[in-house]
Parts: C-alpha cells; structure tokens; sequence
C-alpha cells in the first residue's frame, strides 16, 4: 500500500477526509437550525408584543395606524349617520363620537386565497357615537354605530386610514385560529373565528364613566378567512359587516340583546408556524368572560 509523506496511506487520508466532512455538514445543519429557531422565536416575541401594543392602545385612547393618529386637527365627527374623519379646524369640547378601540383580523394559510396574506395580521381602529338621539351616553355596541377608520373620505382633506397591517417576521405565518367565547345565556361558544375586538366598556358599569379605562373583549361569528382589500367606507365586506353590526350572520344568535353582539371573548388561540422548520407557537389572547385582555405567548405543538 502506497504510503503519503510520514507514512499514512492514501486510503487512511480519504477516510480522513470523509470523517471531517461528515462532521462539518452535521454541524452545519446543527447550526442552521438552531439559527432558524432563534429567528422563528425571536419573530414570535415581536408579534405578542404587537398584540399587546394594540390591547394597550385601548384603554389609552391611541387610534395609531399607518395614517397617524388622532392628535391636533384630526378628529371624528358624527353628521347622524356614518362616523366620519374631519381634519381641519380644532376638535370640540365634547365630541359627537370617540375612539372606540381595536378589531384583530387574523387570515390563516388553510382560507388564504393569497399565501402572502397568512403572514399579515390587521388591528383596525373603531369610532362610534359618545351619545345617543336624545342625549344619553351610548351603553351598548349597536347603539353606538361602530366604523373601522379605514379608507373613509374625511369631510375635507384627504383620506383617512388609521389601519395597522402587520407583518410576521422571518417568513411566519398564521396556521391556524381556535377561540372560546360566553353568549348571553352563558353558554359557551367554541369556533374559529379571525376577528375579535378590544373596546372601552360602554358605560355598562356606570354612566359617569363615560370613557372608561376598562376594556371589554369580543369574538365575532366569523369562522373563515376573508380578503382584508375592500374594507372601509360602507363597503358590503363581511369584516365590514361584522364591526358595523349590520349582518345576522356575525352575530352568535339573532336572539341576543344588543349589548351582547358579538359574544364575550375567553379565549382566542392563534396557531403560528414557518415553513423554513418545524416549530409552532400558540398565540394566545385571555379574558375573564369579556373583561380585560390579556397575552400569553407558547412554543408548542398547535392542538
């Protein structure tokens, strides 16, 4: 057997080689997915804190969105039918309407007509009338005609769109959505709804709360996907439909008080994954039967 320098043989030095390689490619693969679950975590930590950042946003009057917010002369007014955004001239004393809070549209991968649109999460801000016809401070979601801020045409100036289209990092995606909610009989209501809202408390507990720090949660009949393109401006959309409470369909049961559309929110699981590996968390959204909200963040096997 031929020998190469101090005495290894050509076979002993292949053999050499492969073992190395083998090792370096183990590696490799051992590092590259080490990387991928830093980045998926890293990505997962980003979007609870943006869910928490929306939720905060409620009880702190904070509209937010792409368009800026309602600070200096941009403000709602209520003309008697639609909410609508004015932003010339100083807000009033006492507005017609207020900042209501946030909706949460989630698009998951298995409804998605669009795979891009399973990695974007929509937090649309809410107005609504402060008092009623005759004056009375608005206790109830219907009463209060609610509008998401979203491409509306304001009185003068331009558009107005105060929607948050989140992106998940790192190539993220929504697998899945689970909720648990209590209709007004207390009957619990298991579904896949993707869209859920985080509002002030309507001034249930006492009238001279009116703007209340409290916040109140709610998971609407919406089971599927829908496209997110056509919101806005009474569009016929079922998200539309859904927050402006004009469809049957969004509500739980026709039969339920108006202060009880949609359902009081529980528990709102959002399923999360990536396709670069294996990894899965589970998103969570908390209410005690409606009141407060709050997040949970799980690196889990979704059920």
């Amino acid at each position: 057997m031929q020998r190469v320098s101090d005495g290894y043989t050509i076979i002993e030095v292949l053999i050499f080689l492969a073992v190395s390689g083998f090792l370096l490619v183990v590696s490799m693969t051992f590092l590259s997915g080490r990387d991928a679950q830093t980045r998926f975590a890293a990505s997962m930590r980003d979007a609870q804190s943006k869910f928490q950042d929306w939720l905060n946003d409620v009880p702190t009057g904070f509209a937010g969105g792409q368009s800026g917010n309602l600070n200096g002369d941009t403000y709602c007014v209520n003309p008697g039918s639609r909410i609508q955004i004015k932003n010339t001239g100083n807000p009033p004393d006492n507005p017609d309407c207020i900042y209501l809070g946030k909706a949460i549209q989630i698009t998951d991968s298995s409804f998605a007509t669009d795979p891009t649109q399973a990695s974007m999460i929509y937090a649309y801000s809410i107005f609504g009338k402060r008092t009623d016809s005759s004056g009375e401070l608005v206790n109830n979601i219907v009463d209060a005609n609610p509008v998401p801020v979203v491409g509306i045409p304001p009185v003068s100036g331009s558009t107005v769109d105060f929607t948050d289209a989140y992106k998940l990092n790192g190539g993220a995606k929504v697998l899945s959505v689970k909720s648990k909610a209590v209709d007004y009989s207390g009957a619990t209501l298991n579904s896949t709804s993707h869209l859920a809202a985080f509002y002030l408390t309507f001034n249930q507990i006492s009238a001279n709360r009116n703007g209340s720090q409290d916040v109140k949660s709610y998971v609407y009949n919406l089971p599927n996907s829908q496209d997110p393109g056509n919101i806005g401006n009474g569009s016929n959309n079922a998200i539309d439909d859904c927050l402006e409470m004009t469809s049957v369909a969004c509500r739980w049961q026709v039969s339920a008080p108006k202060d009880q559309w949609p359902a009081a929110l529980q528990e709102w699981d959002i399923c999360l994954g990536n396709d670069a590996n294996e990894n899965t968390a589970v998103l969570s959204v908390f209410s005690s039967s409606g009141l407060g909200a709050s997040t949970k963040l799980e690196f889990k096997a979704c059920s």
